[in-house]
């Protein structure tokens, strides 16, 4: 009995190391691009290539969502599709509002380039995130979009205002009334 539960831990710890903290990976540096090819942009280009679509809005009809990623980078030989959002920000963890964006982008590029793509990247300017597609992540921001049309069409959303979810929230101490009541230390 107590092999089974020693091993049981043991695995457990093996699977947490494996998959990290939600999909999330962190990496010092931002991971090399080098079987990677740029196909994507937001970004403002001098000279701009004719194999490169810039700053157009992408608007999935399957899953209702438009946006615009930083990057989107096709792998050359895999054809896996990469998305990677730059914050001008630091952090020590992904904040939620980013980890709904790049979640998005993954549903958008999926949509668009009929490849779902693996992960995605968040890069700030003291760390960068690998995150990974899950089905979680996918779900949450299924939800939350759903969520947000709901809220847009009768005006009315129930806010769970938390620590967790306030205290790095752009409406924090701004637009917010739900703030307040988790006291002066956000």
């Amino acid at each position: 009995m107590i092999y089974v539960l020693i091993g049981a831990v043991i695995l457990l710890l093996l699977l947490m190391t494996v998959f990290g903290r939600g999909g999330i990976t962190e990496k010092k540096k931002m991971p090399r691009l080098l079987m990677w090819k740029l196909i994507y942009t937001d970004m403002a280009a001098e000279h701009k290539r004719e194999d490169i679509t810039y700053g157009s809005i992408l608007y999935s009809e399957k899953y209702d969502l438009k946006g615009k990623p930083d990057m989107i980078y096709r792998h050359r030989i895999t054809g896996d599709l990469l998305p990677v959002e730059i914050k001008s920000g630091q952090t020590d963890w992904p904040h939620e509002g980013d980890m709904l964006q790049v979640g998005a982008y993954m549903l958008i590029v999926e949509d668009i380039y009929h490849k779902r793509p693996k992960k995605a990247v968040i890069s700030y300017k003291n760390t960068q995130f690998v995150v990974r597609n899950t089905h979680l992540l996918r779900k949450n921001v299924i939800d939350t979009a759903e969520r947000m049309r709901r809220m847009l069409e009768t005006d009315e959303e129930e806010a769970e205002p938390s620590f967790a979810k306030c205290r790095h929230c752009v409406c924090n101490g701004t637009v917010c009334d739900e703030a307040e009541c988790l006291g002066e230390n956000l």
